[in-house]
């Protein structure tokens, strides 16, 4: 069922057509149509009904019963709110609620990155957090939640081992050699600092691509070269270059996607620019703007998020300079190997804000497509 769900939003992304007229509201209609079939509790569903051989309608009772079965708790609003309201918001709480599915079902390691991956929309198991890399030992060793729940009491609240950083394969390459629960703490304890180090990677690939795309105060980013060809007095590349620094992020954003935060009846403006659109929540939620672009410290969505963003846009840019078509393989497997180095998950069609950036890059002017889409968004929202 799941497969037959990806592969609608695949086949839709080739049967719209981006030269066609009003592509924008098509595009929307599609992704209205689709909501529905893309919110948390229908993917939820799907995913159970897939692993564990029930059927649809037996899932919310199924999947409470084996809470019951397995003796953890879940709070029976949190379950009844999975699947009539709006899934779990992105954090850590909400990945030790997945982490309780994934106890609840005894799935497998494989199993149970594909529900952060497919269901949650969000990387699968991350060994830098402890309580991922101790549930990731219980699943493979076939240790239920209780163990899971000792283990946790045991990891120390100090560092008691060396400061010395390893790569996060090599966490990963280690847990394979870790077989009893007393090996665990031993590790945990050797290696305390580096399971308070997080998104490493990830960062260092974002902020690659923010030195490609926004440029420096020598004008060498990608948004420079673009406003620089597109410097006419009509439209909004002049007022982005008339009397504005060229180098920040909101004008990076917005030079990207054409938009500016609408301000609002008290003069404020909006944090957000998509919300309040006919958007799936999947896009709207934690859309790259230039207030996710200034924190410290971004979740793993809104750093997933900024790489497709940028990388979509950068490698845009790079083709047409070069005056060549972006393949759309060629652009997945790109997109692919930065996030799969930035340990992020890779572009699946079944998330919508995915799916807007796979059906963009197939079109002829990949960045217009996107950009109409958007602007689609917003002529219905006023």
């Amino acid at each position: 069922m799941e497969n037959n769900y990806t592969q609608i939003c695949e086949d839709k992304s080739w049967s719209l057509n981006g030269d066609e007229e009003d592509i924008g509201e098509k595009v929307l209609q599609f992704l209205r149509k689709y909501s529905e079939t893309a919110t948390f509790g229908a993917r939820l569903k799907r995913f159970i009904v897939k692993e564990c051989g029930v059927s649809e309608a037996s899932v919310p009772q199924y999947l409470k019963g084996r809470f019951q079965t397995e003796g953890i708790g879940i709070n029976s609003n949190t379950l009844r709110n999975w699947f009539s309201k709006a899934g779990p918001k992105k954090g850590d709480h909400s990945r030790d609620l997945m982490l309780r599915v994934a106890f609840a079902l005894r799935l497998s390691v494989e199993q149970t990155n594909l529900l952060f991956q497919k269901v949650y929309l969000d990387r699968g198991l991350y060994p830098r957090r402890f309580e991922e890399y101790a549930a990731e030992f219980c699943l493979r060793e076939g240790l239920g939640w209780t163990v899971w729940q000792s283990l946790l009491k045991q990891f120390p609240s100090a560092e008691e081992g060396n400061e010395q950083t390893v790569y996060t394969r090599v966490l990963q390459q280690d847990l394979d050699g870790i077989k009893t629960p007393e090996e665990a703490a031993e590790y945990w304890k050797k290696h305390f600092h580096n399971f308070t180090i997080r998104n490493k990677s990830a960062r260092e690939v974002l902020q690659n691509l923010i030195r490609k795309v926004k440029g420096n105060k020598d004008r060498t980013g990608e948004i420079d070269r673009e406003l620089e060809e597109r410097n006419d007095e009509s439209d909004i590349w002049f007022e982005l270059l008339k009397g504005r620094p060229h180098d920040t992020y909101e004008v990076m954003v917005q030079a990207i996607t054409e938009l500016t935060p609408e301000t609002q009846s008290n003069g404020k403006k909006s944090r957000s620019i998509l919300k309040g659109t006919c958007l799936p929540r999947e896009i709207q939620t934690n859309f790259p703007e230039a207030s996710v672009f200034s924190k410290k410290e971004p979740s793993y969505e809104e750093l997933r998020k900024m790489i497709i963003l940028l990388g979509f846009y950068y490698l845009w840019r790079q083709a047409a300079r070069a005056r060549k078509k972006l393949e759309l393989d060629v652009y997945i497997q790109e997109m692919n190997d930065r996030l799969n180095e930035a340990g992020l998950p890779s572009l699946y069609y079944g998330n919508p804000f995915d799916w807007l950036f796979l059906f963009s890059a197939k079109e002829e002017d990949p960045l217009a497509c996107f950009r109409e889409v958007l602007a689609e968004a917003m002529d219905e929202k006023m």
